[in-house]
Parts: structure tokens; C-alpha cells; sequence
């Protein structure tokens, strides 16, 4: 599934993991692209606990590189439905 159930958009609690783009960028840079590796653990936990999925947050972050396409998917109709850059 491509799409972020409308159902789910109104749902109590955060959509994905915040951070602002200057926290991104500085973690990653100071951790050596581990944060990054959280930050996607973070954010596929919460789409598994969302949308009920049968997926390993943890195996998808670490190799993020193959499911950072999906996961990008995912964040970007919220954002403009929300209006949020």
C-alpha cells in the first residue's frame, strides 16, 4: 500500500517522527548517519502501529537505503494535505 489511509490521518498522536530539517542535518553529521538510521526506525514503527502492518521497523531502517523511497512516499501526501513543507 502506496497511500496513507484518510481513517488514519485523524487518528490521535503524531503521523511520523518530527524533527526539524537544521536537527536532521546536525545529528546525522555528529553521529555519522547513525540518527538517520533512528530517525527511519522511528517513523516505520510508527506506520507499522498506524496501519497495522506485519514489517520490522528496526531491519527497514538499517537498510534504509532500499526502503527510504516508501517510507518518503508515505510522509509526503500528509504533508500536503496539512500544507506543511
Amino acid at each position: 500500500m502506496t497511500e496513507t489511509p484518510k481513517n488514519t490521518l485523524l487518528s490521535p498522536g503524531p503521523l511520523y517522527f518530527p524533527v526539524s530539517l537544521l536537527k536532521l542535518v546536525i545529528m546525522s553529521v555528529v553521529t555519522a548517519g547513525i540518527y538517520e538510521i533512528y530517525w527511519m526506525y522511528k517513523n516505520w514503527a510508527l506506520v507499522r502501529e498506524r496501519e497495522k502492518l506485519d514489517i520490522r521497523p528496526f531491519w527497514r531502517a538499517f537498510f534504509g537505503f532500499f526502503f527510504c523511497y516508501s517510507l518518503f512516499k508515505r510522509v509526503l501526501p500528509p504533508c500536503y494535505l496539512f500544507k506543511k513543507p
